[in-house]
């Protein structure tokens, strides 16, 4: 009997402070050289608190399934720009606003997206979507959350994939539990997590219907405490 893929999901809530971010920006010197020139690059503070966060939910996640952090250090980019590391284990990372989530698995593509609702100008999005998705979105009770529902869906099936916004995003087809994109043969299988904050979406996407998710919400004293020094 086949095992059910076991799908582990952190996040992390960032609040701003100048603790939070000078605890954050401490433990990202623990972070292989190529990896805090990558966070280094950007612009803001924040950005770089943010980006810094992810990569140490994905050192977590590597301690805690038993891999060597030295991994990070070993990680490739894909033609398409798309981090990796040798072997089976595969992880993505997503950010927003304050927000960063990691999901890691062995032997199955995954991929995640989260976003903090905000109004926007929903028009300037329409091209992403076709007439029926359009008309779903703008018709819907409450359209901002409708639109971000949707997008998230497409940018997890994309990040699952591999190909990221490489693939317009027209071709890729979604409803409330499944995903495809045009030119493969893979329904991928699509996973609300409600149990990040009140004014999020996201979603998981993975190639496997029946993994097995669990979601942690990991404070910045356990990071510490497992990573530092790792």
């Amino acid at each position: 009997m086949n095992t059910a893929p076991k799908v582990s999901i952190c996040f992390i809530e960032i609040s701003g402070s100048e603790e939070d971010n000078s605890a954050i920006e401490g433990l990202a010197t623990s972070l292989p050289g190529h990896l805090e020139l990558k966070i280094g690059r950007k612009k803001f503070r924040k950005d770089r608190v943010i980006r810094a966060a992810g990569w140490l939910l994905l050192k977590y996640q590597l301690t805690q399934a038993g891999y060597d952090v030295e991994l990070l250090a070993e990680l490739q980019n894909s033609d398409f720009g798309k981090p990796f590391m040798a072997g089976t284990f595969n992880f993505s990372i997503s950010y927003s606003g304050n927000f960063a989530i990691c999901a890691a698995a062995d032997k199955i593509q995954l991929g995640i997206d989260i976003e903090i609702v905000r109004d926007i100008e929903l028009i300037d999005f329409s091209r992403y979507f076709n007439d029926t998705e359009w008309s779903t979105i703008v018709c819907s009770e409450d359209p901002q959350k409708s639109f971000y529902q949707y997008w998230t869906r497409k940018e997890s099936v994309l990040k699952a994939d591999g190909r990221g916004l490489s693939v317009d995003l027209k071709d890729v087809s979604i409803n409330e539990t499944a995903g495809r994109i045009s030119d493969s043969n893979i329904e991928y299988c699509l996973f609300s997590l409600t149990e990040i904050g009140d004014n999020t979406v996201a979603y998981l996407c993975t190639d496997h219907p029946n993994a097995l998710i669990t979601v942690r919400k990991i404070e910045i004293d356990l990071l510490s405490s497992t990573v530092r020094g790792g």
